[in-house]
C-alpha cells in the first residue's frame, strides 16, 4: 500500500518557518542599522513586508494547533 502524505504543512513545519522569518527578519534590522550608518537603507517596503509574512506564518501556526 502506498502511503498517503498530505501536502499540507504541519505545525512543526510552521514552527520552523516561523523561526527562520524572525531570523531573517532580525538580520534585515540589523543590516538596517548598518545602512543607515553609511546613509541608505533598505529597498522601500522590506521590513514591512517580512514583518506582514511573520504576521502571517504566526496566524498559520496559531490555526493549525487548534
Amino acid at each position: 500500500m502506498a502511503s498517503t502524505v498530505s501536502s499540507y504543512p504541519s505545525v512543526e513545519e510552521v514552527r520552523q518557518l516561523k523561526a527562520l522569518v524572525d531570523e531573517v527578519l532580525t538580520e534585515l534590522r540589523g543590516q538596517l542599522e548598518m545602512l543607515r550608518i553609511r546613509g541608505m537603507g533598505l529597498p522601500p517596503g522590506t521590513l514591512q513586508n517580512a514583518q506582514r509574512l511573520q504576521a502571517q506564518v504566526g496566524a498559520l501556526e496559531a490555526t493549525l494547533a487548534e
